[in-house]
């Protein structure tokens, strides 16, 4: 009996990511359709915003510098030079 020598491949899909949290989705339509707990206005007072970057190894802050290997880490922390709000932003995804 003969092994099959072909590799099941799977297709790529990329995924889209929000800027203000990092999370993912396999699509735009339903990362943008549920709500951010990281929203500006408050937690789930908005919707996740699609970052419009390509996927990196390192995401840069945007306001301060700050590196980090995924979206999710660089957003889970309040950012020291975010301009709108003292002490209340938090790092935001350079494109």
């Amino acid at each position: 009996m003969e092994k099959d020598t072909k590799m099941n491949s799977i297709p790529f899909t990329p995924l889209f990511y929000c800027s203000y949290c990092g999370v993912s989705a396999i699509s735009k339509n339903l990362l943008e359709n549920a709500r951010c707990l990281r929203h500006p206005s408050g937690s789930g007072k908005g919707y996740h915003i699609s970052y419009k970057g390509s996927e990196k190894e390192i995401y840069i802050c945007r306001y301060c510098g700050l590196q980090e290997k995924s979206i999710l880490v660089l957003t889970a922390n309040f950012c020291p030079n975010y301009p709108y709000k003292l002490r209340k932003g938090r790092h935001s995804p350079a494109l």
